[in-house]
């Protein structure tokens, strides 16, 4: 199935200081809201999230080899092995054929962000 619009990877942590800066002083900016809104499919991955997964969706890390028991582990597995990023906050930009187009970590240079956003797709 391919996507109508990019999908916008946004991992982050419940306990993540700077997720929260970056959530406050710029996805709250008014064009920025409006491009999460209408030119991406915006998905918040918690690198913290210690909700348990069901016993078929565990499965063995490739990076260190533990079981995967939580979907923030799953989450943070995803973002080491297929974006080699374990920081948070941290967006990725895939495009409606899967492919990486770009990422970014941390900032709270709204001009910064929203250069970023423009895909031209």
């Amino acid at each position: 199935m391919k996507l109508k619009k990019p999908l916008l990877l946004y991992f982050t942590g419940y306990a993540c200081v700077n997720a929260r800066k970056i959530e406050h002083n710029v996805l709250s900016e008014n064009r920025i809201k409006e491009k999460l809104k209408n030119e991406f499919y915006f998905v918040s991955l918690y690198v913290d999230d210690r909700t348990a997964l069901f016993e078929n969706e565990r499965i063995k890390s490739e990076t260190n080899g533990k079981l995967l028991k939580y979907v923030g582990q799953k989450h943070s597995e995803l973002q080491t092995r297929k974006f080699k990023s374990n920081s948070q906050p941290y967006f990725v930009i895939i495009d409606k054929n899967g492919n990486k187009v770009k990422d970014m970590g941390y900032t709270t240079e709204i001009e910064l962000f929203n250069n970023f956003l423009n895909t031209n797709e």
